[in-house]
């Protein structure tokens, strides 16, 4: 995340936006609007996403399905503000080799098709996607992590193996499925203009994933009406993506452009609630709160469990999306003998303390007695435990406090951890 981003860029009337996939310990996470970063983003989730967060930027747990360790999502508890519902490169890692052989066969005369017939309904990561939108906005999308690379007895990630495939290729990757943004107007033609339009869209949820390998071109239309004025945002209706009060009961549309005999499902957290055939959906007086999406269904759709040929992001009804806040008030303040302040390091890392500069009214109200200076270096070279810490004792004891407040201030953004240890 170092590097400045590539600004916004029509190429062959395709607008184009640099992003970044950042590994954390955790699994990877694919940014977008994020500048660049003045130190290399790293760590647990928790850490990468707040980084992203505060540079900006917002971005999506990638292949959060993958049967691959290394590469599946296990931040689940962190704030991430989407993920993948389906992604390309982690479909066929759980196929069976008669599929894959199959498509392989194929592939040359109908790329696209021959992809689509590996994909299922990834019902885990659908089903994490369901339960975290019960509670908060989650923007689901489809990734074709596109890399025209297929290694062979693959055993690190990224693959280092010498042998390589261009397959699946690109063009036929990103022919496979795509994600349909909602705007309230036309592209204009200006990079910078429309890709701000672009990305506010996508984090608002406006989006809506499409499976081409089945039947293209797919649209959706679904749209929430509400019975009374206390919409969210002051309105009466809603969109995908949008959040809509339940208060005077709530009217959901869906009608999409579709083959033959294809099924339109509404989902209340997951759940299936109505379903129609060939007809639009509308299902009047809904009052229970909830996030409300649609799936669509072709008939002979590939996978088992067969895989939605369109997928919606919800409308949030009667949820309350705004972000919780905890107030802490201070009653009482562990005394910190910074004047007793030690270091630790590793064997070959530098931690070094001396007294700090005489402390303001406000620094005095955070710190001990005195303010220190902390100065540390790691070594370079391959990871393997470099550390650098300084132990500060506070007295008379932890007994009946509930909280820790400290001021840090450096000149340079670092990023440093703070632990809380008992003795005895």
């Amino acid at each position: 995340g170092t590097r400045p981003p590539d600004a916004p860029a029509y190429r062959n009337d395709v607008l184009t936006i640099d992003g970044v996939e950042l590994n954390t310990a955790g699994g990877h996470y694919a940014a977008i609007n994020l500048p660049a970063s003045p130190y290399p983003i790293a760590g647990t989730p928790e850490d990468v996403i707040e980084d992203v967060h505060r540079l900006g930027g917002f971005g999506f747990a990638a292949h959060p399905g993958s049967p691959r360790p290394s590469l599946s999502w296990q931040g689940w508890e962190t704030p991430f503000d989407g993920l993948e519902w389906i992604n390309g490169d982690s479909e066929w890692r759980d196929e069976p080799r008669a599929p894959i052989v199959r498509a392989l066969l194929t592939y040359l005369f109908r790329s696209p098709q021959s992809l689509g017939t590996l994909l299922d309904r990834p019902d885990r990561v659908l089903a994490r996607w369901d339960a975290l939108s019960a509670e908060r906005k989650v923007v689901g999308i489809a990734g074709s992590d596109a890399h025209a690379r297929l290694g062979f007895r693959q055993r690190t990630d990224p693959d280092i193996a010498s042998f390589h495939v261009p397959v699946p290729g690109y063009e036929a990757s990103f022919r496979a499925f795509s994600n349909h943004v909602v705007l309230d107007a036309p592209l204009s033609g200006d990079a910078a203009a429309d890709a701000q339009r672009l990305l506010e869209a996508i984090r608002s949820g406006r989006v809506y994933s499409v499976i081409d390998a089945i039947a293209s071109p797919g649209s959706l239309t679904f749209t929430a009406a509400s019975g009374s004025l206390a919409a969210t945002d002051g309105s009466r209706t809603a969109q995908v993506g949008d959040a809509l009060s339940v208060e005077g009961g709530v009217t959901l549309r869906a009608s999409v452009n579709a083959p033959p005999a294809t099924a339109l499902v509404l989902l209340r957290n997951g759940q299936r609630l109505h379903e129609v055939v060939d007809a639009p959906l509308e299902m009047q007086g809904v009052t229970e709160p909830g996030a409300y999406r649609i799936e669509a269904y072709t008939t002979g759709g590939p996978g088992g469990p067969p895989v939605p040929w369109l997928v919606s992001n919800p409308i949030y009804v009667g949820l309350d999306l705004r972000e919780k806040t905890v107030e802490r008030v201070l009653t009482a303040r562990i005394p910190a003998r910074t004047s007793e302040a030690a270091t630790e390091s590793g064997p070959s890392d530098t931690s070094r303390i001396e007294a700090g500069p005489p402390l303001d009214a406000r620094a005095r109200a955070f710190a001990g007695d005195v303010g220190i200076n902390w100065t540390f270096a790691l070594a370079p070279g391959v990871a393997n435990g470099q550390f650098a810490a300084v132990p500060i004792p506070v007295s008379p004891g932890l007994d009946g406090f509930d909280g820790v407040q400290f001021r840090v201030w450096s000149p340079r953004p670092i990023r440093a951890w703070a632990q809380l240890r008992g003795v005895g």
